[in-house]
C-alpha cells in the first residue's frame, strides 16, 4: 500500500510539474553533460515545439537536433558560455540564435543552473525564451536613437519659469542655420532673430500659443547672424511636470530655405510650360484612356482654336468633338494605330486628315508615349501638328526643281528639328523636376543623419564618464555585495567597456557614410543651373556612381559588375556641370543596362550548354586624360553584347533606342550629344561591335572659347 501511493504521490508531482511547465513562457528543460563530453536530455517541456518547431519527444531521444539549430556564428560563444557554466556550476544566461527547420532566424535566451552528480555528470536544469521580438524592437529602438540624435535641425529649450523666457539650450544644429554661438544666445529671447520684421502674421499665432501654454507651429522670416535670410519653420512645444505645471519649451526650428526656393522655381517653371505650350506650333495635350473604355482630354493647349478650330474648354468636357473631326476615310485606320499604342505601349506617330466646323481640310501629325496607370489607366502626353504645308509639298515633288526639292527638303528638317525640340523641352521639364525632387529628398535626409552625428560626440564623453566612475566604484569598492556582484557578472562589464566605444564608432562611420551620399545627392541635384562654372569632371562622375551605387551591386557576388576608374590628372574645366551629370547618367545607365541584358543572354546559353563556361563578370570602365593643350577626354567603356553597325549608326537619333517597349523613350542618348555637342562645343562618339562591348567618348574643350 506504501510503495502504491508513492508511485501515486510521484505521478502526480510530475503531473504537476508538467502542469506548470507548459504555462511557464517558453520551454523548461533538464540535461546531462557526461564527462565524455556527450549531452542527452531527460526532459524538454512542450514550450521547445513553438520555439524550434521540433517535437519534444524528437529531442529528448537526440539532443543533437537542437544544438545543430545554434546559429553558426553564435556556436563558439555558446559552447564557451556552457562550458563556463558547468566548471563554476554558477547560474548563468547567455542569448543566442537559433534556425528552425523552416529557415526561420529566432533570438533565444538561455538561463540555467548546474549541479555536478557523484559520479561526475552535470545536470543543467534551464528555461528558454524566444526573446526575437525583444532583440527586434532594441534595433529598432537604436535606429530611432539614431536618427533623432542626428537631426540637423535646430532645437532650442527655454525656461519660461525665467522672465522674458530666456534660452538655455541650444543644439549644433540651431548654431549651424543661425550663424551664432551658445554664449550669443544663451540667457536671450530668440526672438532678435525676426530682425526687423516683427509683424509677420505667424507671428500673432506664436505669442497666443506662448500666452496659451499651447502648442504651434508656424513659418517665419528670420535672419542670420551675417544678415542673411532663412525661412523658420518653427515649432515649439510646453513641457510639464509631475503636477501640470509649465517648466520649459522646446523648440525645433527647420532651414526650409530651399524648399521656398523649389517651390518658387516650380511656379516659374508652371509659368514657364504654360508660356512655352502657348507658342510651340501645334497641339500640347495630355489624353487618357479609362479601362472602362470611357475616355477624356485633361489638358489642350489654345493652340487647338487654330488647328480645330475648337474651345479647349469644350474637348476637356467632350472628347467626341476630337473624334468628330477626324475624316470618315481615316478614322478607322486612326483607331487602330491608337489600339496599337495602347497594347505594345510603344510610341504613337500617325498622320490623318482632319475637317475643321469650317469645312477646312487639314493633314495633322500627332506624336505621344503612352504610360499605363496602377488603375489600368492609359496616358499619352503628346503634340498636334498642322503638316498640310509638307503634305501639299510631298505630292507635288515630283514635278518641282531641284531647287525646290531642296527647300522641301528643309522644310523636312524644319519638322526634324521640331521633333527635337519637343523631345528636348519634355526631357528639360522632367530633369529639373528630377533635380528638385533629389535635392528635397536629400535634404531630408540630411537632418537626421546631421542630428546622429551631432550625438555621437556626446555619447562619447558620456559612455567615458560613465565607465570612469564604475572604475573608481571598483577601485574603492573592491567588495561590492552579492547582488551587485551578480550583476556585474552578468553584464560582462569588461567587454561592455571594449564595445561599447567601438559600437559609437560605427555609428559614426554609418553617419559619415550617408553623409557622403546625401553630399552627391545634393551635387548631382544641381541639374538646372543655368551658367558655366569651373567644375571637377571627376567629382562629377563619382558622384554620378554613388547614386548608380544600387545598380553596380544588386548582382549576386560572381556576378556584380566590377568598376575600374583610371584617372588622368585633369584641370577644372568650364562647362554646365548638372548637365554633363545628366550625360554621364545617360551613358553608365545604358552600360549597366547592356551589361545586364548580356549576363541575362550567358545565363540562358548556360542553361542550353552546360558543359560552357560563360563569362558572367560584368565590367565598367571608366577614364580621363588631357588631349590637346585646351582638350580633355572621357571614355566610358563595357562589355555588354555591343551594337550593330546600323544600331551604331543611329543611336544618337531621337526616340531611338534599343532596349524593351516601357524600358526607353529614346532621348537619352539624344540628349545627351546635344548637351556635349551644341551646349559644350564637345564631341560624342560612339565605338561598338556585336560582342564586343560598347565604348562612348567624351571630348570637351577645357574653355569654352577654344575649338
Amino acid at each position: 500500500i506504501g510503495r502504491k501511493r508513492s508511485e501515486s504521490a510521484l505521478r502526480e508531482s510530475q503531473q504537476q510539474f508538467a502542469a506548470m511547465s507548459a504555462n511557464i513562457p517558453g520551454a523548461v528543460y533538464r540535461g546531462v553533460v557526461h564527462l565524455d563530453g556527450k549531452i542527452s536530455c531527460l526532459y524538454v517541456s512542450e514550450g521547445i515545439r513553438e520555439i524550434t518547431g521540433l517535437d519534444p519527444e524528437t529531442l529528448r531521444l537526440d539532443p543533437q537536433h537542437y544544438l545543430q539549430m545554434i546559429h553558426p556564428q553564435d556556436k563558439i560563444d555558446f559552447n564557451a558560455a556552457l562550458q563556463a557554466s558547468i566548471q563554476s556550476l554558477q547560474p548563468n544566461s547567455y542569448e543566442y540564435r537559433i534556425i528552425t527547420p523552416s529557415g526561420k532566424v529566432k533570438s533565444v535566451r538561455d538561463s540555467l543552473r548546474c549541479s555536478r552528480m557523484e559520479n561526475g555528470d552535470v545536470i543543467v536544469d534551464g528555461v528558454m525564451l524566444d526573446i526575437s521580438d525583444r532583440v527586434a524592437a532594441q534595433e529598432r529602438l537604436q535606429l530611432l536613437d539614431r536618427a533623432i540624435g542626428a537631426s540637423s535641425n535646430g532645437i532650442v529649450i527655454t525656461d519660461p519659469t525665467q522672465p522674458d523666457n530666456p534660452v538655455i539650450y541650444l543644439n549644433p544644429g540651431f548654431e549651424r542655420i543661425t550663424g551664432y554661438s551658445p554664449g550669443e544666445i544663451l540667457g536671450k529671447n530668440c526672438r532678435f532673430l525676426q530682425g526687423s520684421e516683427t509683424t509677420q502674421p505667424a507671428l500673432n499665432e506664436l505669442r497666443t500659443a506662448l500666452k496659451e501654454e499651447k502648442h504651434c507651429h508656424v513659418i517665419l522670416r528670420n535672419y542670420r547672424k551675417d544678415g542673411t535670410l532663412f525661412w523658420n519653420e518653427f515649432s515649439i512645444s510646453p513641457v510639464r511636470d509631475s503636477s501640470g505645471n509649465l517648466t520649459h519649451y522646446i523648440g525645433v526650428q527647420t532651414d526650409i530655405t530651399e524648399l521656398k526656393q523649389a517651390e518658387e522655381a516650380l511656379r516659374e517653371s508652371e509659368a514657364r510650360f504654360a508660356r512655352l505650350a502657348e507658342n510651340v506650333p501645334g497641339v500640347i495635350y495630355q489624353y487618357r484612356l479609362y479601362p472602362d473604355g470611357t475616355d477624356e482630354f485633361t489638358y489642350v493647349s489654345a493652340a487647338i482654336r487654330d488647328l480645330f478650330e475648337l474651345e479647349p474648354e469644350a474637348v476637356q468636357q467632350d472628347s467626341g468633338l476630337m473624334w468628330a473631326s477626324i475624316h470618315p476615310d481615316d478614322l478607322s485606320a486612326f483607331i487602330a494605330s491608337l489600339n496599337h499604342s495602347a497594347q505594345t505601349l510603344g510610341q504613337w506617330s500617325w498622320e490623318w486628315r482632319n475637317i475643321t466646323s469650317s469645312g477646312t481640310l487639314k493633314w495633322l501629325r500627332g506624336v505621344a508615349k503612352p504610360q499605363r496607370q496602377a488603375d489600368g489607366t492609359l496616358i499619352w502626353d503628346g503634340i498636334l501638328l498642322d503638316i498640310s504645308d509638307r503634305k501639299q509639298a510631298e505630292s507635288a515633288l515630283q514635278n518641282l526643281s531641284e531647287q525646290q526639292r531642296e527647300k522641301a527638303q528643309q522644310l523636312e528638317q524644319t519638322l526634324i528639328e521640331l521633333q527635337r525640340t519637343q523631345a528636348r523641352l519634355v526631357q528639360n521639364e522632367k530633369m529639373a523636376s528630377l533635380g528638385q525632387l533629389v535635392a528635397g529628398v536629400a535634404h531630408e535626409i540630411n537632418n537626421p543623419v546631421s542630428f546622429i552625428s551631432c550625438n555621437i560626440s556626446p555619447a562619447f564623453e558620456y559612455a567615458h564618464n560613465l565607465l570612469y566612475l564604475l572604475q573608481l566604484y571598483q577601485k574603492h569598492y573592491p567588495d561590492p555585495v552579492t547582488e551587485i556582484a551578480e550583476q556585474l557578472e552578468h553584464l560582462e562589464l569588461e567587454f561592455i567597456a571594449e564595445d561599447f566605444p567601438k559600437l559609437l564608432e560605427s555609428m559614426q562611420e554609418g553617419a559619415n557614410r550617408i553623409a557622403e551620399i546625401v553630399l552627391s545627392l545634393r551635387n548631382f541635384s544641381r541639374l538646372d543651373q543655368s551658367e558655366r562654372k569651373l567644375a571637377d569632371i571627376h567629382q562629377g562622375i563619382d558622384n554620378t556612381l554613388l547614386i548608380l551605387q544600387h545598380r553596380l551591386k544588386q548582382h549576386a557576388k560572381e556576378t556584380e559588375i566590377q568598376l575600374i576608374k583610371n584617372y588622368s590628372e585633369l584641370p577644372l574645366i568650364e562647362c554646365y556641370p548638372g548637365q554633363l551629370n545628366q550625360v554621364f547618367m545617360n551613358i553608365i545607365s545604358n552600360a549597366i543596362d547592356a551589361i545586364e541584358e548580356s549576363l541575362v543572354i550567358d545565363h540562358l546559353s548556360l542553361e542550353k550548354n552546360p558543359d560552357q563556361v560563360a563569362n558572367n563578370q560584368g565590367q565598367i570602365e571608366i577614364s580621363t586624360q588631357v588631349l590637346k593643350p585646351n582638350w580633355i577626354a572621357i571614355h566610358i567603356r563595357d562589355n555588354g553584347s555591343g551594337l550593330t553597325p546600323e544600331m551604331r549608326s543611329r543611336i544618337f537619333d531621337p526616340f531611338f533606342t534599343t532596349k524593351p517597349p516601357g524600358k526607353g523613350t529614346g532621348l537619352g542618348l539624344s540628349i545627351s550629344y546635344r548637351i556635349i555637342a551644341e551646349r559644350h562645343g564637345g564631341h560624342l562618339l560612339c565605338h561598338s561591335a556585336p560582342n564586343q562591348g560598347t565604348e562612348f567618348v567624351i571630348e570637351l574643350p577645357i574653355h569654352q572659347d577654344q575649338e
